[in-house]
């Protein structure tokens, strides 16, 4: 097991019909417990979630 868990899942942002969904990445330190959440609009790639979530990650963690 790593030190890192991730985590993808799609969120609707309205609950109306033919709203976009938004694409949200959740990685987790396991040595600190934060975490880092990046989210970005259907049509966009969840490496580009994951790198908005790792740079969360990296800011929570650079404060403690």
């Amino acid at each position: 097991m790593g030190r890192y868990k991730t985590h993808h899942h799609l969120h609707m942002i309205l609950p109306i019909p033919g709203m976009p969904w938004a694409k949200e990445s959740t990685i987790v330190d396991k040595q600190t417990g934060n975490r880092g959440h990046g989210s970005v609009w259907q049509r966009e790639s969840y490496e580009s979630a994951d790198r908005k979530a790792w740079e969360d990650l990296q800011d929570k963690n650079s404060k403690h």
